[in-house]
């Protein structure tokens, strides 16, 4: 039975450590983060294990399990865990270092070569570890060389980074960017027909350069914000070439497909766990992108914004969002409506932080603020991200104000 290890004072195992404890294992099971790289990176892992596995979503403690190993992927309360970042490129490295020691195992055992596929050839493994990259906002040719292929072979021409090639689907559902039109398929239609009045139905290839030309400028012009910094994740889209083989996409850009797992991850674990792990359920998978995208946009459009001296706060209380979205609803008023270095987002029944520095840690401030309102609450967080399950409607005020004393 494996139980939660909170001990991380010790270096991070190797990767041919943590393959050589899951060749063992009779049972593993992954416990994920609900984030887009977490989600990758626990179906990078579970399309390599050759022995049966459970994976789950978990915002809380992990706890006990009959599995005889548990990992988890984001967070660090398992008797292996996964927390470098990118999560993606760290659980590549454990598969390929898993399927070269399956591959010698077969070999020792037969005078026949393996017929196993190698995980570094490329094919849909290496697409989602890619995927899980672009959702932990990082640059993908930065950690190009953990996949053995050139930077060359990115490709990020100018367009949209949307998971359709239905342009008005794509603007009005995009996560990666919040413009005016954004959550409303009407309204995102009727820009395009100014833009491209010649098309019935924009398409990605053939008219993706304009548009995206239009979404820069239609987000740019709110005043001090770092939209034009971050409005590259939405504008200029990933693609792979194809090296030693075919590799071939599930969603239209590389950009959208990360967008679809961090969406998924977070209101609609289950169908994100399906695509992880190579499911057929595309379909399923934009509706769930659809959904988390409307709710999360409709939630800052409605939002009531008061700024503090190094602190934006997006109160959505008053919307029906659910809890999954309040995560993105922090990361786009971080990125596109906040003046100040921190975000703070409150829905009815949870609270999400982010600040725009990577080596800021808002987990402590976050846990400080919800303990002084909820001492039954606790808060989680990696890296600049951090969120509590709490209701603190009725002591927003003082919740806000011990944030504020705790940044």
């Amino acid at each position: 039975m494996s139980t939660a290890d909170h001990s991380r004072s010790e270096p991070a195992p190797a990767a041919s450590e943590i393959a050589a404890q899951l060749c063992e294992a009779d049972f593993v099971r992954l416990v994920t983060t609900p984030d887009g790289d977490a989600l990758a990176a626990t179906g990078v892992l579970a399309q390599t294990l050759t022995v049966p596995f459970q994976a789950s979503v978990a915002r809380n403690e992990v706890g006990e399990s009959e599995a005889d190993m548990t990992v988890t992927i984001g967070r660090a309360d398992g008797n292996v865990a996964i927390i470098e970042e990118p999560l993606s490129v760290r659980a590549f490295e454990v598969a390929q270092a898993l399927n070269e020691s399956e591959s010698d195992n077969s070999n020792s055992e037969s005078e026949s070569e393996s017929d196993s596929n190698s995980i570094s050839d490329p094919g849909p493994v290496l697409v989602l570890a890619l995927a899980g990259i672009v959702a932990a906002e990082r640059d993908l040719s930065a950690h190009t060389d953990a996949f053995d292929i050139e930077a060359t072979d990115i490709d990020s021409t100018p367009g949209i980074g949307v998971p359709t090639t239905d342009l008005a689907d794509g603007l009005a559902h995009t996560t990666l960017v919040h413009a005016p039109f954004s959550g409303d398929l009407e309204a995102a239609t009727e820009v395009l027909s100014d833009i491209v009045p010649d098309s019935a139905t924009p398409d990605l290839d053939e008219h993706g350069r304009v548009v995206a030309s239009m979404l820069a400028l239609s987000v740019v012009r709110e005043a001090k914000t770092r939209a034009s910094e971050t409005i590259d994740r939405a504008v200029c889209p990933y693609g792979v070439a194809e090296v030693g083989g075919t590799t071939q996409l599930p969603f239209a850009t590389l950009a959208g497909y990360a967008d679809v797992l961090d969406a998924l991850a977070r209101s609609w674990p289950g169908i994100g766990l399906a695509l992880a792990l190579g499911h057929d359920c595309y379909e399923a998978a934009l509706d769930g992108w659809r959904e988390h995208a409307r709710a999360a946009h409709t939630a800052i459009h409605n939002a009531d914004i008061s700024r503090y001296r190094g602190l934006v706060v997006a109160d959505i209380t008053e919307t029906t969002s659910e809890s999954g979205t309040i995560g993105t609803v922090a990361r786009l008023v971080r990125d596109y409506r906040s003046q100040e270095p921190v975000v703070l987002a409150i829905a009815d029944d949870a609270v999400a932080g982010t600040a725009v520095e990577r080596e800021r840690d808002v987990t402590a401030a976050l846990t400080e603020a919800v303990a002084a309102v909820d001492e039954k609450a606790s808060a989680t967080g990696r890296g600049r991200y951090a969120y509590a399950q709490s209701a603190i409607t009725t002591r927003k005020d003082a919740f806000v104000d011990a944030f504020r004393e705790a940044i």
